[in-house]
């Protein structure tokens, strides 16, 4: 039996006759359709929940032809940074399938007669440099892992509060004008996760794709409550990570 791995710094998801991959070390997505799709999709094990990371591989019996288009594609997916045969480049991390949002948690107009003070001011300014200089100047691997991690450390024990993430969101959004930076998804998920974070708050960070036509998205969502985007366009898209 031959195994082969999916590295933790690739995720994706399928969908019909599509498997999507992101892999955050070479911060590309790639993708796989019709016949190869449904052959990887075929070798991965899934429960009705999540997918395996590993790949267990027995030799077919039905004749040539089929190890013959295994193998190619498992080259291909080697050749990629797809898989992997070397174990240590996984981890035990089993990917959820995401669920799509069904509910916004703020109209993007609402406005809260909260007076902000200089420590909320002081703790967005904050937020944005960080999230301007982890973008500019590290790695989309790393600052996910950086992520990851802190919400792991400091928010794995405390109870998500929805009515306080909606306040602090709601203080972002009218906050956000003072930054002078354009709208961009990464930046502005980003930013909002600091932010958040600076406050003992810790959602989620969603990566998704939109197949056709092609584009790649991020947001902020905690369960199925998107945070910083329309709820109709952000099911739009298929969600391939969650941090």
């Amino acid at each position: 039996m031959n195994e082969y791995y999916i590295p933790d710094y690739v995720h994706f998801a399928l969908e019909g006759d599509t498997a999507i991959f992101l892999n955050l070390r070479t911060d590309q997505y790639s993708m796989l359709v019709g016949e190869q799709a449904r052959a990887f999709s075929d070798l991965v094990s899934r429960t009705a929940d999540s997918i395996q990371r590993v790949i267990r591989l027995e030799r077919s019996s039905q004749g040539d032809q089929s190890n013959t288009f295994q193998d190619a594609l498992l080259r291909d997916l080697l050749s990629n940074g797809v898989l992997t045969q070397n174990s240590s480049t996984s981890s035990d991390l089993v990917p959820s399938i995401l669920p799509l949002p069904q509910e916004a948690l703020v109209d993007r107009q609402m406005h809260r007669p909260e007076k902000i003070g200089a420590k909320v001011f002081w703790s967005f300014l904050v937020s944005c440099v960080v999230a301007k200089l982890r973008l500019s100047f590290a790695s989309i691997e790393h600052t996910v892992r950086a992520v990851r991690r802190r919400k792991h450390l400091r928010g794995i024990s405390k109870p998500f509060e929805v009515n306080e993430a909606r306040r602090l969101v709601c203080l972002y959004n009218r906050l956000r004008p003072v930054m002078p930076h354009d709208y961009l998804c990464l930046f502005d998920s980003l930013s909002l996760l600091e932010f958040l974070a600076r406050h003992d708050c810790y959602p989620n960070w969603v990566f998704a794709v939109q197949l056709e036509p092609w584009g790649a998205h991020c947001w902020v969502q905690y369960g199925t409550t998107v945070f910083n985007e329309d709820l109709d366009l952000a099911r739009t898209y298929l969600p391939v990570m969650s941090v």
